[in-house]
Formats: C-alpha cells, sequence, structure tokens
C-alpha cells in the first residue's frame, strides 16, 4: 500500500490561487500544488478520508475537497447542529462565529470563536465510509461536533445532517471499516453501527475494560495529556494511547510548570508540548477487553486528526507510528509553537524521532495526512 502523503499549509501567490506542499515520504521528496482554490486557504480543514479533506468554509458550511483533482462536493450545512447565531468579520477583517451551548447544569450560553477556531469548539473529527468516487459518488460522512463531542452522519444524496443518538457521548474518536462505524467514547465505551441499510442501526454496544500498562500509570495528569485513537490493522482493531508532555525541554524531559523560571530570569523558558509515548492495544471481542500489544510486525499506523491508516510498505519505517498534531486545544495558545507536534515512534526502540522538518515551530493550520487515490 502507498504512503499517506503529508500536505502542509497553503501559501497565499495571488488573492484567488494558493499553493501548497506535499511530503512524499517514499521517495523522500517535496512536491507543490499550485492554483489551488483560494478556499482551500481561507476554510478549516477538519478530517482527512479516503484521500479527501473535508473542510468549513468561512460560512461553516462543510464540503469535501479532493487535492490532486481540485474537485469540490458541497455538503448541507451543519449551523443548525452547532446552534449558531450570526457569523460576521472583526476589525482585522477575519470571520467571527457567535453561537450558543449549554452548559452541564441546562444553563445556555452565547460564545464566540474565530474560524481558525472551529476544529476546537465545533468539529473535531469527520470521516467518510469510501472515496465518493468508489461507489458512483455515494458515501456516508460522520463527524464529531459541539463541545458535547456528539455525532452526526450524512449519507449522498440526502439533504440534511442527522444526529447519530448514541447514548456515550463525549466521543473521542471513530472509525469505518466495511461499512461499520466504530465510535468511541471517553468513557471506554465502542458502539458499533452498521450502515449497510438506508439508517444507520447501533449492532453492538460494548463496555470494555481497559487497564492501561503498569508503566503508564506514572504518567501524570500534571506532565501528560492523553490522546486515544482507533486503527483497523490487519483485520484488528486497535485503541493507540498516545501521551503528550505538556510542557518539554530542550532535553526532551517533561517538566513542571514552576520549573519553568529560573533564579536570575523572571520570563519563563519555552517549553512547547511534544508528543513522548505511544501505548498500543488490540480489542479482543470475546474477553471484553483491550490487549496490549508489544509490536506492529510490518505494519504502520498513521495518527493526526485524519482517518487514522495502518499500512505495510518497505520504503518506510515498519513497526512504527507517524503522527502529527492534533492538540487542538493548545495549538493557539502561544505564537512561537502549535501545530509543531509531529514525529515517528518506534515501538522497538521505544523513541520519538523527526522524519521531516519545518522552518518554524509554528504551522497554522497543522498539517495533515492524506492518502492518494
Amino acid at each position: 500500500h502507498e504512503a499517506p502523503w503529508l500536505l502542509f499549509p497553503p501559501q497565499e501567490e495571488s488573492k484567488r490561487k494558493t499553493i501548497c506542499t506535499l511530503l512524499n515520504l517514499e521517495a523522500n521528496r517535496v512536491i507543490k500544488f499550485k492554483d489551488l482554490p483560494k478556499v482551500y486557504a481561507n476554510g478549516c480543514c477538519v478530517g482527512s478520508s479516503h484521500g479527501w479533506l473535508v473542510f468549513l468554509d468561512e460560512q461553516v458550511t462543510p464540503f469535501l475537497l479532493n487535492p490532486f483533482t481540485q474537485e469540490r462536493i458541497q455538503l448541507p450545512s451543519i449551523a443548525n447542529f452547532l446552534c449558531i447565531s450570526k457569523i460576521d468579520k472583526n476589525c482585522e477583517g477575519e470571520f467571527v462565529v457567535d453561537f450558543t451551548y449549554r452548559d452541564r447544569f441546562g444553563s445556555c450560553h452565547l460564545s464566540r470563536v474565530e474560524t481558525k477556531q472551529l476544529r476546537e469548539s465545533f468539529v473535531h473529527k469527520a470521516i467518510l465510509s469510501s472515496s465518493p468516487k468508489f461507489r458512483s459518488n455515494t458515501c456516508e460522512v460522520v463527524m464529531i461536533y459541539g463541545l458535547n463531542s456528539k455525532l452526526a452522519y450524512y449519507k449522498s444524496g440526502e439533504e440534511s445532517w442527522n444526529d447519530l443518538d448514541g447514548k456515550h457521548a463525549h466521543y473521542c474518536d471513530i472509525l469505518f471499516n466495511k461499512n461499520k462505524l466504530y465510535a468511541l467514547s471517553n468513557g471506554g465505551f465502542i458502539e458499533v453501527w452498521d450502515f449497510d441499510g438506508g439508517v444507520p442501526i447501533k449492532r453492538m454496544d460494548i463496555n470494555l475494560s481497559f487497564e492501561g500498562t503498569k508503566e503508564a500509570e506514572f504518567l501524570t495528569k500534571e506532565l501528560y495529556a492523553r490522546t486515544v485513537y482507533l486503527v483497523e490493522s490487519c483485520g484488528d482493531i486497535l485503541l493507540v494511547v498516545r501521551y503528550i508532555g505538556e510542557l518539554v525541554n530542550e532535553a526532551g524531559q517533561p517538566v513542571y510548570e514552576a520549573d519553568l523560571y529560573t533564579k536570575e530570569d523572571t520570563h519563563p523558558l519555552v517549553c512547547p508540548y511534544r508528543t513522548l509515548k505511544f501505548y498500543v492495544h488490540k480489542l479482543d471481542f470475546n474477553e471484553g477487553k483491550w490487549v496490549e500489544v508489544d509490536s506492529l510486525g510490518n505494519q504502520t499506523l498513521f495518527l493526526g486528526g485524519n482517518h487514522s491508516l495502518s499500512i505495510s510498505n518497505s520504503r518506510i519505517k515498519k513497526n512504527s507510528i507517524y503522527f502529527i498534531d492534533d492538540y487542538w486545544m493548545r495549538m493557539n495558545e502561544d505564537y512561537l509553537y502549535g501545530g509543531h507536534d509531529m514525529g515517528v515512534f518506534s515501538l522497538k526502540d521505544q523513541h520519538v524521532k523527526p522524519f521531516c522538518t519545518y522552518p518554524s515551530e509554528k504551522i497554522h493550520p497543522p498539517p495533515c495526512w492524506i492518502a492518494p487515490n
């Protein structure tokens, strides 16, 4: 299987066109895409799946974009799902979105975000069941959306999105495999939805035990954030746990915030967040639990804000995890970094190494994986 390419953010070439950079890992070469539509630079990418990018435009309307063919497929508005009340421009000419939400006590609040914060606030992830061109322009799109991380789906040919009425929001990841949707909740539940018929039907609702690992017990919440992913690999469903050091020094060690100040200087050291560790588990349906996996064999995983992938390819590092930045809550907190957290983790060596270089620690928007089709 061909490895996915890494798509870097667009650079403006003119008022109507942009230029994009693609990194081909297999050939270790960079390719420039010119004359991409301006909407690519102005929109917000919320997913990458089956060779297509899922975008929200400045009016928060989703669409699919194939960067290789520049083909665009418009999707219905999701404004009603997100309770958007107004979209306007600020004094700097940037679009801002006003929306309402309810807190856990049922009280209603009004909030405002810029379009660059859409993924953090609105659509956390969006994936496709297949390429729209694979089944005569038919496919399903599923997204995790809103402050409560609920599920919604769209089937091509329909006029609107529909809620997927799962019982276990907040959801943290979704995966399509053989036209079934696997949805993982923060509470450890997995829901399996069958999309073969006209309306999705929930086939399984599993409460899985997850004991973690003894080593992971020492990765404290004060020093680490945790992200989880679902991946299909060789017929198995994998749960990959990513540990991100909240503040990591130049030696690659996580530090406490109080340690950033030196006695001689009142200005804190700049220590961006960085991924330091991964653990992989396999779903045992019979026992109803996750089993830790020490090796991926010849497989390589690709993780980030994309539809997670597992491939076997002799021209890239096997038994490894290539990852990119998807820490949306902290990506825009500092002008010195954000979008920078990418590398390759070896399950054999248990170390993270860079697989490419970028001239800045600030990459906005962050790069994304895209599978050529």
